[in-house]
């Protein structure tokens, strides 16, 4: 059997014995070379995020953070949780593991208008 992909077997679908079709599946692998991290944030913020902001991660089974930007939100309401799902995608990282524990910021930068700033013009001598 060879995998279309490298990765580790994370679920075995059929077990020795079982009769199978062409093109069923008989195992879910995962790779680790694209994660997808899923941070939930509570929904009073939901309001300042937006894909494309960056988000630094973090993960004990690397030294290394990284900062991906978010791709996509998705509003996540349940009986106990009103909060917002954020989804970033972690690209060919050494260290990073498929279903270990992700701490995430996002990174925010306020930029004011122009014309919101005050110059300082330079000194003239007044006569």
């Amino acid at each position: 059997m060879l995998s279309p992909l490298d990765g580790t077997v994370e679920t075995q679908i059929v077990s020795p014995g079982d009769f199978v079709n062409v093109g069923d599946p008989l195992m879910r692998i995962i790779s680790n070379q694209r994660l997808r991290a899923h941070l939930p944030f509570p929904e009073g913020i939901a309001a300042k995020l937006q894909p494309g902001l960056k988000v630094r991660l973090s993960t004990p089974t690397s030294p290394d953070d990284v900062t991906p930007k978010i791709r996509e939100l998705k509003p996540m309401i349940g009986e106990t949780n009103r909060s917002v799902d954020v989804i970033a995608d972690v690209m060919n990282q050494p260290g990073w593991q498929s279903g270990a524990s992700v701490n995430g910021t996002v990174i925010s930068v306020n930029v004011l208008p122009q014309s919101s700033c005050l110059t300082k013009r330079s000194a003239t001598p007044s006569r």
